[in-house]
């Protein structure tokens, strides 16, 4: 049996071999090292920013709550769940994030730097959310029969309650690892392109 082309490795063949000598392929590499940067800046933020705003609504709980025992452990949980993800997002990607590099090599040592560290942190959320998982799941249990009455009373708003959650898991599930595959897919692309281009 003959072996597929990768069709999206030769449309980034076609379009580096325009390119003309190392400056070229230099300058087009410093233009997605920039363009990396600033996504990689602007997801960081947003985590800490979605960290911070779970911190605020755990304290509110906490409060309203005075204090109940469930209340406190579930909050426990979701704290110290996003003081691990946030320390892990920061050590991976904030010293790639604004890293100026020059020359042909080290823009291309920086790009499959953030590559990898893209996979490793995709490789992290996927363990993370059979965690999560883990924690929800009895949690669910929990919440289910404290408003058991309430969703007796009103089945549709259980149904979408439930539903939201367990719909956002099951399209994890399958998004993360189709995501991670897509990631050393590139990377493999990347080294070959770079292989095939770069002159020995």
């Amino acid at each position: 049996m003959m072996e597929q082309p990768d069709v999206e490795l030769e449309r980034w063949k076609q379009q580096w071999h325009a390119l003309g000598g190392r400056e070229d392929l230099a300058r087009s590499l410093a233009e997605r090292v920039a363009r990396d940067g600033q996504k990689i800046r602007r997801e960081l933020g947003l985590e800490v920013a979605a960290a911070a705003a779970s911190t605020a609504i755990c304290v509110w709980l906490l409060v309203d709550s005075r204090g109940k025992p469930v209340v406190a452990v579930a909050c426990a949980g979701v704290l110290l769940f996003t003081g691990v993800w946030v320390t892990r997002l920061l050590t991976l990607k904030r010293a790639s994030a604004g890293a100026e590099v020059t020359g042909l090599d080290a823009f291309i040592q920086l790009t499959r730097q953030r590559l990898t560290d893209e996979i490793k942190w995709q490789t992290f959320r996927r363990r993370s959310l059979n965690v999560m998982t883990v924690l929800v799941v009895p949690w669910t249990v929990w919440a289910f029969l404290h408003r058991y009455a309430l969703y007796r009373s009103d089945p549709w708003l259980g149904a979408a309650e439930l539903g939201l959650l367990f719909g956002t898991l099951i399209a994890l599930f399958f998004h993360l690892p189709r995501k991670l595959r897509g990631l050393e897919a590139s990377l493999q692309r990347f080294d070959s392109l770079v292989d095939d281009r770069t002159p020995r």
